[in-house]
């Protein structure tokens, strides 16, 4: 055999082994095939699912971008289905009622659980999100002791006044989107440990004559009030009412007083109050009579009382007796005037008129609404105490009342066992009193049109600035609701005593005392008192406003706080004494408006009635829950925040989804 050549046997074997490799180089190339196509489909796959997932990420954005702009908050459900034009489709579906959240203590009224579906090519991604409004968190007004917005934009000055042991007393931060003025010896804010003043105006400190120094000058941040209408006070569909248990439902936390009196209209019991000089009566004296009507003890609001006789209020201008018409008045107090006894379980009397207003369970933890004014003073009845009743650990409770809320008694909340201690007891001791796991929110909201009381004498004059003023051809209101001139030449068509105002004072009856209580006004906080005596009042809670807090408690009474021997440059000559530059003649005898005067070659100050208000901080750091609180005024995009999240593969949105 020759070199190279192979024998027929073993040319068989190497066709043999050929066809082996050629055979192991096919299946390689098979398994090469379909693991690169395997890989392939993997890619695509997983390509069309990142597509898919940030199809759905997008269509949360989405969502959280349309829940922001929606024009009313609360009304969060919606479906929508977005196509791309590489046929992609989203799907973004909202509901509410999902899971209560909590946040720095507080139950987000407002929560929903966003769903977004994406499908690439047979590839579905989900996403569900729960989310909450965070301008539900409450409004920066609790976080101040004073806070006035000055929302009709008009310039204006905060002031704190007095002199020694007769300045005010603010215990606590004070905020104006204004400026800030305090007097050189009032014991305010701005030296009060860490509080402090902010103001988007001027802080200043005025001297003996009134020239301001500067102590910074501005620059805080803007804070809008609170929107009151986004809260859903007078929407009927929240209404609790004991008589139906179609409105008994975990969504029914308002409780209509109108509403109430109108049901128990057969059943309604004609009672005898008394109307303190503060605001009514000719004169300044108690006018006694049966007017009023009382709810039976049945009722879920059987401590408010209507006075459906006399539809007047009573001008607070000291000397003015103007009676101003206007619609209802409802009370708080007790029946019976100053006599002993009770009423049914409601109201019980302890002596120098201590009225107990004892809230059920079934009256704890609600908005009560009220379509008129309401008042804290009627004779008799000068300690108000909220106490809980058999069953209620914790007294929640929060008062709106659509027009003014007038304060001129005290308003304790404390436990049962304590009431009896009140009589002589300091502001200190009335403090200590205070039940630390109940509270009180009274809440004033405009009735339409309203105005500044600039001159706060309680009525409408020419010129005042109107606020939501409507369309000027519309019909004068009908009968007592007519303005004091009898004319609406300005264009004014509100209440003539105005609405969404707190007054705050009894320029008769006098002093208040303790409030315990956090109050807001979405127009102005009115702070009244009387001249002579001791008018100090003791407020723990706050005092604020959507508009401008006017906390001058000068009266007419002068006292020497300068030595100068002739009137400063500048001051207007009346009637051989000098006045501040800008002062009328028919300002001098007004203490809200000229506080100073020269004559006898020294500088005169009004006497002053000292203000102490405590910010009563149990609802920043959640302690107490008072239901319905304004909520932060922003409706931005990024005021609904995510808390969790879940990623459901491959499932689809049935028609109809409602979240687990």
């Amino acid at each position: 055999m020759k070199l190279g050549m192979f024998s027929r046997k073993d040319r068989g074997s190497v066709m043999i082994a050929v066809s082996f490799v050629i055979m192991m180089i096919s299946v390689l190339g098979m398994v090469y095939s379909m693991t690169t196509l395997a890989t392939h489909r993997l890619t695509i796959s997983y390509r069309d699912g990142d597509m898919a997932m940030a199809g759905a990420m997008a269509g949360v954005e989405y969502g959280l971008h349309k829940l922001a702009y929606l024009a009313d908050q609360t009304a969060v459900d919606f479906a929508d289905q977005i196509s791309l034009a590489n046929g992609q489709a989203i799907r973004v579906n909202s509901r509410g009622g999902a899971a209560q959240i909590i946040i720095g203590g507080n139950p987000m009224a407002t929560v929903a659980m966003l769903e977004a579906e994406s499908t690439v090519r047979g590839v579905t991604k989900s996403v569900r999100v729960t989310v909450y409004n965070d301008s539900e968190e409450i409004h920066e007004l609790y976080y101040k002791a004073i806070f006035a917005a000055n929302s009709h934009g008009v310039p204006y000055t905060l002031e704190f006044t007095g002199k020694d042991n007769d300045a005010d007393d603010i215990r606590g931060d004070a905020h104006n989107n204004g400026d800030i003025e305090f007097s050189l010896n009032a014991f305010s804010t701005w030296n009060w440990g860490n509080n402090k003043c902010t103001a988007t105006g001027l802080v200043q400190r005025v001297d003996e004559i009134g020239v301001p120094n500067l102590i910074k000058g501005g620059g805080d941040a803007y804070i809008n009030a609170p929107d009151l209408r986004g809260m859903g006070y007078e929407n009927p569909a929240r209404r609790y009412r004991e008589w139906d248990g179609a409105f008994q439902g975990p969504a029914n936390d308002i409780i209509d007083v109108g509403d109430a009196y109108a049901h128990y209209a057969g059943s309604l019991q004609t009672i005898r109050i008394a109307q303190e000089g503060g605001y009514f009566g000719a004169g300044g004296y108690y006018e006694w009579n049966n007017s009023a009507k009382a709810l039976p003890d049945s009722a879920a609001a059987n401590f408010f009382q209507y006075d459906y006789q006399n539809h007047y209020v009573k001008s607070y201008t000291a000397g003015d007796d103007t009676r101003i018409d206007q619609t209802k008045n409802y009370y708080v107090g007790a029946r019976n005037g100053g006599t002993s006894g009770t009423y049914g379980n409601i109201y019980g009397l302890y002596g120098g008129g201590h009225a107990v207003i004892q809230i059920s369970p079934q009256q704890n933890n609600k908005i009560y609404y009220v379509d008129g004014n309401l008042w804290f003073d009627s004779d008799g009845c000068n300690h108000l105490f909220f106490v809980p009743g058999p069953g209620v650990d914790k007294l929640n409770i929060t008062i709106v009342v659509k027009g003014n809320v007038y304060i001129g008694d005290q308003i304790w909340t404390i436990p049962d066992d304590k009431q009896k201690n009140i009589g002589g007891s300091t502001a200190a001791q009335a403090f200590s009193m205070l039940d630390p796991d109940s509270g009180i929110a009274l809440i004033a909201m405009n009735d339409g049109e309203t105005f500044d009381d600039v001159n706060k004498n309680g009525k409408y004059d020419e010129g005042e600035t109107i606020v939501g003023r409507s369309n000027p051809a519309t019909p004068l209101p009908a009968g007592n609701n007519a303005s004091p001139e009898g004319t609406y030449a300005s264009g004014y068509r509100g209440r003539m005593e105005g609405s969404g105002n707190v007054v705050f004072g009894d320029t008769i009856d006098g002093p208040i005392g303790v409030v315990h209580a956090f109050l807001y006004a979405e127009n102005n906080f009115v702070d009244i008192t009387s001249s002579g005596s001791d008018q100090t009042s003791f407020t723990r809670g706050n005092m604020t406003a959507g508009n401008r807090v006017y906390l001058s408690r000068n009266y007419l009474e002068w006292q020497s706080v300068k030595n100068l021997g002739s009137a400063p440059v500048g001051w207007i000559n009346i009637d051989g004494k000098y006045y501040p530059p800008g002062t009328s003649a028919g300002d001098v005898n007004n203490p809200f408006v000229v506080d100073r005067v020269w004559y006898s070659g020294k500088i005169w100050a009004r006497r002053h009635n000292p203000l102490q208000v405590t910010l009563d901080d149990r609802i920043v750091d959640g302690t107490i829950k008072l239901p319905g609180l304004p909520h932060s005024a922003s409706l931005n995009e990024g005021t609904w925040t995510p808390v969790a999240m879940q990623v459901v593969d491959g499932r689809v949105l049935p028609d109809g989804w409602v979240p687990d």
